[in-house]
C-alpha cells in the first residue's frame, strides 16, 4: 500500500503540464508562453519559457540568434547576444475586416 501511494504522487513532465492541480516549487505553475522557434544549436527548439526566464536573469545563456515567439500574442523576441530585439506580429487583414 505504501508503494502504491508513493507512485501516485510522481508526475511525468507531460502529466504535470496537463494537470492543473499539480503543485510544485514556487513559481513553477507560471505560464510558459514563450516558445523557441529558432535555435542555432537546436538544443532549445520547441521548448517553452516564462517571461521571467527570458528577462529575469543577470547572466543569460541564450545562443546568439535564438528566436522566441509568444504563443498567446504572436510577438517575437530575438536574442542578439546582449539584449532582445522585440517585434509585434503583423496584423491580419481578414481579422481587421471582421472587427470593422
Amino acid at each position: 500500500m505504501i508503494q502504491a501511494t508513493a507512485n501516485l504522487s510522481i508526475f511525468t513532465q507531460k502529466e504535470a503540464a496537463q494537470n492543473t492541480a499539480f503543485v510544485g516549487k514556487s513559481g513553477r505553475r507560471a505560464v510558459r508562453n514563450w516558445e523557441v522557434i529558432f535555435c542555432p544549436t537546436g538544443d532549445f527548439l520547441g521548448r517553452c519559457f516564462r517571461t521571467f526566464d527570458l528577462t529575469g536573469a543577470k547572466n543569460t545563456y541564450w545562443d546568439q540568434g535564438m528566436i522566441f515567439k509568444n504563443k498567446k500574442t504572436g510577438a517575437t523576441w530575438t536574442w542578439n547576444g546582449s539584449e532582445f530585439t522585440k517585434s509585434s506580429p503583423e496584423p491580419n487583414p481578414k481579422q481587421e475586416a471582421t472587427h470593422a
